[in-house]
Order: structure tokens, then C-alpha cells, then sequence
């Protein structure tokens, strides 16, 4: 399917201002309209090719057409490398509105499910509590409805590493060797996990995932995306608002969206949630389970989402 835009130029954000004039929206439906309608937005650094074999996965669940919001910041929607006047910070919640925008425009209602994992599962909870009467169900993975003071302090290492001045090259390559001790957890780098998708050292690893990873990215969309991450509260106040049944599938060696947490908050918070945590040493990545050497991760992923989407449709 052909990538569509939404103009949002003008559009006021929480914080105050606006987008640039020329701001678009990307977003991609995969199937023809018809119900049921999950709204899949994107995580951090991901735009919506990276999202296929998840997409693949909810049509295969059940879901019949699948929208794919690209976050603003992420180089496909409105980011810094693309307008500029980028405002210093969109919030999740200003994402949130606008998917809300294109929806309404598009299909004229909201979607009977959203599935986000990371960023995506804060920008569905965001969606749940500012619109609790067009949402029914919410699977979360991965992912909280804000930003925990642990949270903060690896992404405030990585902003300043990236605001730092000096050679652009060695700022991301000092960023993805930083993301490399958060993206997975200790149980990784000690039962060498790395080496189930092919390296043959520690070295190699970190160099062709995180290094290598990062090498291509925007330093200025980067920054915009974990700005906007940084800018959420860590218990936005109005969870208790959120009606929609909600799926919170963490990871329990995820080191940022900790499953202790959720527990403490999330779970407390919403009035119809289940905390459904898997067991692996992948940590965050084992949200996003698509590589070959995730066959357990993406079983049980599957499964998950295969109960939850069924009883959505």
C-alpha cells in the first residue's frame, strides 16, 4: 500500500505553538477499510516498513485492515530533516490527536483496537485516555503510558550525547553503544544470545546491531523522538479514564518499561487491564521479535495477540 499524508500544518500542540505550515502526517492502511481497525503507530527510530511482519501478524489474527501511523519526529511525518521549524518538543499526547485527526478523516470513527510496542504502546495508551469512548481494546507491549524516573535517566544520556558537539559519526556511534547496555539485558550479554543470530564475538555484535544500526540515523529526528519519549509523565493522571480493556505484555529483562513498574501503575491505574509478562533474555527487543533467533518471543508474542485480537473482532 501507497504511503498517504495528512496535512497537520498549524496544528497547536500541548505545550504551545504549532507544526510548520507545510506538516504532514504519513500514515499507511494495509486492507480496504473494512472493520475490524487496528491503529499500529511506531516506536522509536521505526517508520512504517519496519512495522510489516507485525502488521502481517494482526491480519493474520484477525484484523482486517491495519493503519500504520507514522510518530511525528520519525523522519516520514512531520521531523526535523524534513521541516523546518520543528517545534523543540511534540508530546505524545499532540501524536495521539493527530491520529485521531486522520482517523476520523479516513474512516470516519476510531479503531476497535490499538497494538503499539514501545513508543507505539504509549502513544495507544494516549489515544485511550484522551478519546476512552472510541477505543475497546489496547494491547501494550513492551511499552507504559509514560516515562519512569529510571526511564529518564538513560534517555537523558542519550540526548546529551547526541547535543553534544563534535563529529556526527561519533556521536551516533556513541549513542548505539549506549542503547546496546538498555536495548536488551544482562541475561543477553551472559548466555551470549548474540551469537544465535550469527556473530561470532561481542564485538561483532554491538558493531553490526547497535553501531551499525545507528550509523544512517538522523542525529535531529532522533532527538525530536526521544524528547518526545522524555516528555511524559510518569503516571499520566488521567489513566483511570481509560475504558478500553487493555494488554500490558512487557518483558520481565526489559530494562526501561519495567514489568515492577507497570505493576505498581499501569495495572493499578486502568480500570480493565491484565499484565501478561514473557519470560527472556532479549529484554525491550523481545517486543519486536522478528529475527530468525526470536522463534520462542515471537510464538508467544503471536499467541498473545492472536486471543486478544479474536475476542476484539
Amino acid at each position: 500500500p501507497s504511503l498517504k499524508r495528512l496535512a497537520i500544518g498549524g496544528a497547536r500542540l500541548e505545550r504551545g505553538g504549532a507544526l510548520p505550515e507545510n506538516a504532514t502526517l504519513g500514515y499507511v492502511v494495509h486492507g480496504d477499510g473494512e472493520r475490524s481497525l487496528a491503529l499500529h503507530p511506531t516506536s522509536f527510530g521505526a517508520v512504517h516498513t519496519d512495522l510489516q511482519p507485525s502488521v502481517d501478524a494482526l491480519r493474520e489474527a484477525g484484523a482486517k485492515t491495519v493503519v500504520v501511523a507514522n510518530m511525528l519526529g520519525n523522519g516520514v511525518s512531520c521531523s526535523p530533516s524534513n521541516e523546518a521549524g520543528y517545534p523543540d518538543v511534540v508530546t505524545i499526547d499532540d501524536n495521539a490527536r493527530l491520529q485521531r485527526e486522520f482517523l476520523q478523516s479516513e474512516f470516519g470513527g476510531g479503531p476497535d483496537l490499538i497494538y503499539g510496542f514501545s513508543m507505539g504502546g504509549m502513544q495507544a495508551l494516549a489515544y485511550a485516555r484522551l478519546f476512552p469512548d472510541e477505543v475497546a481494546k489496547v494491547m501494550c507491549v513492551c511499552g507504559a503510558a509514560g516515562c519512569g524516573d529510571y526511564n529518564a535517566v538513560f534517555l537523558d544520556a542519550l540526548i546529551a550525547t547526541l547535543e553534544c558537539g563534535g563529529d556526527r559519526a561519533a556521536r551516533l556511534r556513541a549513542f548505539g553503544l549506549i542503547y546496546a547496555g538498555w536495548g536488551v539485558g544482562y541475561a543477553f550479554y551472559r548466555d551470549e544470545c548474540w551469537r544465535a543470530a550469527g556473530h561470532a564475538t561481542l564485538e561483532d555484535f554491538l558493531e553490526a546491531s547497535y553501531v551499525g544500526g545507528c550509523a544512517d540515523a538522523d542525529a535531529d529526528d532522533l532527538l525530536a523522538m526521544l524528547r518526545t519519549w522524555r516528555a511524559a509523565p510518569a503516571a499520566p493522571p488521567d489513566l483511570g479514564d481509560v475504558t478500553a480493556r487493555v494488554v500490558l505484555a512487557p518483558c520481565d529483562t526489559d530494562r526501561y518499561f519495567r514489568v515492577d513498574e507497570l505493576e505498581r501503575r499501569e495495572a493499578v491505574a486502568l480500570r480493565d487491564a491484565v499484565l501478561r509478562p514473557l519470560s527472556s533474555p532479549y529484554g525491550h527487543r523481545a517486543g519486536d521479535p522478528w529475527g530468525p533467533e526470536m522463534t520462542r518471543e515471537r510464538e508467544w508474542l503471536c499467541g498473545e495477540m492472536g486471543r486478544f485480537v479474536a475476542e476484539a473482532c
